[in-house]
This record gives C-alpha cells, sequence and structure tokens, in this order.
C-alpha cells in the first residue's frame, strides 16, 4: 500500500509533518513504542475523516485516537467500517506542561518525524520538543495487516 508523506528537507533528512496511508475495511493496525522520551510525553495520533477507528483493549472509537508512549508500549488499532476505504492521518504530538496548563502539540517547535517504510510497516522516528530536533524522542512501529 502506498503512503503519502507531507515533508520538508531538514539538513538532508526527509522530514515529515504527517502521514497519509490509504486503509480497507478489515485493517489492523500494530502500533509498539520502542524508544520515548519522558520530558516531554511523547504520543502518536491517528485519525481518519469521516470514518471510524476502534481501540477494542479500551473500548475506544471515534474518528481520531490518541496514543501515549508511557501508558501503553504496545496497542492495536482496528479500522471500523465495513464498506469504505479511507485515508489515514498519523502524526507524532507532545504533552507541553511548561506552563499551568498541560497543552498538546504538534507541528510546533521541533516536530516531525522520519519515516521508513517496508511492506506492511513504517517506522516513526520522531522529534517533538522544544529544544533541537532529535529523532530519538519517539521511536515507533506500526503494521498494517487485513483480516
Amino acid at each position: 500500500m502506498e503512503t503519502r508523506k507531507d515533508s520538508i528537507d531538514f539538513g538532508g533528512i526527509r522530514v515529515h509533518s504527517i502521514v497519509r496511508r490509504q486503509i480497507d475495511p478489515g485493517t489492523s493496525i500494530e502500533i509498539e513504542f520502542l524508544r520515548a522520551r519522558s520530558s516531554p510525553l511523547q504520543g502518536l495520533e491517528l485519525a481518519v475523516k469521516n470514518a471510524t477507528l476502534a481501540w477494542d483493549e479500551h473500548g475506544a472509537e471515534g474518528s481520531a485516537i490518541r496514543l501515549w508512549a508511557d501508558k501503553q508500549r504496545q496497542a492495536t488499532i482496528r479500522y471500523a467500517n465495513p464498506r469504505k476505504s479511507a485515508e489515514l492521518c498519523i502524526w507524532n504530538i507532545w504533552l507541553d506542561s511548561s506552563g499551568n496548563n498541560e497543552v498538546v502539540q504538534a507541528w510546533w517547535a521541533w516536530s516531525g518525524m522520519r519515516v521508513d517504510e517496508d511492506d506492511d510497516a513504517l517506522l516513526l522516528r520522531c522529534s517533538g520538543n522544544y529544544d533541537e530536533a532529535n529523532f530519538r524522542d519517539l521511536v515507533a512501529r506500526l503494521t498494517f495487516s487485513s483480516v
């Protein structure tokens, strides 16, 4: 399956703000957090437009699901629409707790992803912080399968 990535060149490295991938009914997405910086907290957000994702382990369902690496090292997300394909969007997020309120950040400061694609898997190396580009802030593997 082809994956589209919105990207820029950053010092000779391709950096993506978002990854878009077409998914079919019955698609299952296994997410494994391989490494995560503890501060700021790191995570991923997955979203589909006019469709539904299901996180059966937590009884959660919706058009977007937010996963935090410190809460669960592995998760399985299921594309719940039985009849139509959809575009899945994936981006890295991080929790800014520098002020009085915690704010989920994305596409801000040093946010971005290096993406390696191999058949039905993506390896995301994410930077998510205010300090500098560090693509070891979060490392996650997403594996796509169909039933």
